[in-house]
């Protein structure tokens, strides 16, 4: 096997993994970025707009229009938590979106619990170690403005 057969490898299994993300986040007719932020309040019903925003890591702003199109397409409803900060609850809608959001879920980490039982400890520490050397790389890239110091001669 070489390097490239290897990059090539590992490229095809991260584009199908990026798929099989989108796909299982796009459930009726919510979108990726709705139904993120419909799990997040399912498990965290306390959540303000900003708390929702910093754990999204997005703006307050991107956060009231995506919330706003959700409470339109009736999978949320406000609760006045103060005269300044309200939180979400889902409606019944919204709760079956997140019924089947963890549906998939939950069958998702069973079927790969399966596969990953195949393989003993030792692989499992070789490939976290070369994984953290891959890591080591890309944090060091000469050409990365982060690291430009790091290489300036």
């Amino acid at each position: 096997m070489t390097y490239d057969d290897v990059i090539v490898t590992f490229n095809q299994f991260f584009k199908k993994y990026q798929e099989l993300e989108y796909r299982q986040h796009k459930i009726d007719d919510l979108n990726f970025a709705e139904v993120e932020t419909l799990v997040l309040i399912a498990r965290n019903p306390q959540l303000t707009l900003a708390e929702i925003a910093r754990k999204r890591q997005t703006s307050r702003s991107a956060v009231t229009q995506l919330v706003k199109r959700m409470e339109t397409k009736n999978y949320l409803s406000r609760v006045e938590k103060d005269s300044k900060q309200y939180t979400f609850n889902l409606t019944k809608i919204g709760q079956k979106v997140y019924q089947s959001h963890q549906y998939q879920h939950e069958y998702l980490v069973e079927q790969l619990n399966g596969v990953l039982a195949n393989y003993p400890d030792t692989f499992y520490r070789q490939l976290f170690s070369l994984m953290a050397e891959v890591e080591k790389v890309w944090e060091e890239l000469p050409w990365d403005t982060r690291n430009v110091s790091k290489h300036v001669k």
